[in-house]
């Protein structure tokens, strides 16, 4: 087994769900001091390790990587990201987790960093390998590193999701909250429970264009119907896991008249999502139960909740006319909940283009001041435009093309990465982005190439050479 992989081991055993990362962070800091390296950290447990090169180059080269993960389990999972390992299951060139989500995302990144520091037989400049955190949830970790702390003009940043491809720019975020006051209204009677699980999901920004299932969506369209029935009251609707995640799980708590076509009104509905999603036809099913309802939503806030999602847009909002295939604008509707005195929806807008996704986040905040609910911008980051004369865009592609025989993918995606924040902070710097193959990431189906990491390593020993 590989001495990456053995890594990646270690680390799985730590939870490091976003906003959690002390004890990775303590532990790449043991790490350092082991291999008799300098390193730092700051208060929110980013880690810069820096290791001297053993070559002609005194230009120091900046590995980045985040140590943060999406925590997403099947429903039914008893697992606690608080405290338990990932649970790895290695299978042929496979590597997966049971039942949650399973870290290749960034912690191969964060495997084959601490490689690299532990690893004297490689040729390489100076490295400023920098360990951010809480990227998942908003690239927080990076927009907090103090940027005078690096010396280096050239960055690689190992949170690619696709061998082969080398990624030159990135679609800027903002993340925004819709909020309303609960207000109930007490009830003593048996209502319905109906639950959708286990959707595919997917990144909220990968995944975005491949028309799957939002399970929020799927809800919201169920809701729009049953509230034309008699006796309909809502108690509960809740779905998502994070914020960057399509929402795999929903679900809703309600009353009823005992006379009304419930069934066949669900059936109804799935049947017309399982025409508009044909690749998820075999796991679109709503699962309907019956349950005792307490209290019910108000009849006000019952209405701006379903007001609110019969006029919220979701998904692609366009597509871009400069790259073919590529998504251009969209927006997640990504996490909804009660929480405290409150409920609360959770937005995520992707766009490569700032004036376009400053529109559409505007849009939604009018139509939340139509039907009374609270807007406030949480994060915002800011896109990662190409630049077409990278030297390392130049040298990563001749590396790929002199070990694999082949020309690699030059791309930008429709997702976030640190590299924009870094170009912000620091307008001189060159910078890629490469990874292994991971299939799924942000989901409970995420797993990863063994053979992907290993040419991730290569390619990276290659570069670093090159870098003289």
């Amino acid at each position: 087994m590989s001495r990456i992989i053995e890594l990646f081991k270690d680390i799985s055993k730590i939870p490091r769900e976003s906003g959690n990362e002390k004890e990775i962070c303590n532990y790449i800091l043991d790490f350092a001091k082991e291999n008799n390296l300098e390193a730092s950290s700051d208060k929110l447990y980013n880690v810069l390790v820096k290791k001297d090169g053993n070559n002609y180059t005194k230009n120091p080269v900046i590995i980045q990587c985040h140590t943060d993960m999406v925590c997403v389990k099947e429903d039914g999972s008893d697992h606690d990201f608080t405290k338990d390992p990932i649970d790895l299951i290695i299978d042929g060139d496979k590597i997966s987790a049971n039942k949650t989500s399973l870290g290749a995302d960034n912690g191969i990144g964060v495997a084959l960093c601490l490689y690299l520091l532990e690893n004297n037989d490689i040729k390489h400049p100076p490295l400023e390998v920098l360990f951010t955190t809480n990227e998942e949830t908003g690239l927080d970790g990076a927009s907090y590193f103090d940027t005078s702390k690096i010396k280096g003009k050239t960055l690689i940043n190992v949170d690619g999701e696709e061998a082969g491809h080398i990624l030159l720019s990135c679609a800027g975020g903002t993340n925004v909250f819709l909020r309303k006051k609960l207000s109930y209204e007490a009830q003593d009677t048996m209502g319905y429970e109906v639950t959708i699980k286990n959707l595919l999901g997917g990144h909220s920004g990968l995944d975005i264009g491949k028309n799957r299932l939002s399970a929020i969506h799927a809800m919201s369209r169920l809701l729009i119907k049953l509230r034309e029935l008699k006796g309909f009251r809502l108690s509960d609707f809740e779905g998502g896991e994070a914020n960057n995640v399509i929402p795999q799980h929903g679900k809703i708590l309600f009353t009823l008249k005992d006379d009304q076509p419930i069934k066949k009104i669900i059936k109804s509905v799935e049947n017309e999502l399982k025409s508009e999603h044909p690749k998820e036809k075999d796991i679109i099913k709503f699962n309907l139960e019956k349950t005792k309802i307490n209290k019910v939503f108000s009849k006000e806030l019952e209405k701006s909740i379903i007001d609110l999602f019969t006029i919220l847009p979701y998904g692609v909002q366009k597509m871009s006319q400069s790259i073919d295939g590529m998504v251009q604008t969209s927006l997640t509707n990504a996490v909804l909940k009660t929480k405290d005195d409150e409920i609360e929806l959770e937005i995520l807008f992707r766009s490569s283009m700032q004036s376009e996704m400053d529109y559409f986040v505007n849009k939604i905040k009018n139509m939340a001041n139509l039907v009374k609910f609270n807007f406030e911008i949480k994060s915002s980051y800011p896109a990662w435009e190409l630049n077409t004369d990278s030297k390392i865009k130049d040298i990563t592609a001749q590396c790929y093309e002199e070990l694999f025989g082949k020309k690699p993918i030059l791309e930008s995606i429709h997702a976030g990465l640190e590299c924009a924040v870094f170009k912000e902070k620091m307008p001189n710097i060159d910078m890629v982005s490469i990874g292994a193959n991971i299939i799924g990431a942000h989901t409970t189906h995420e797993e990863v190439s063994i053979k992907s990491i290993d040419d991730l390593r290569i390619l990276v020993e290659k570069i670093l050479t090159k870098l003289e």
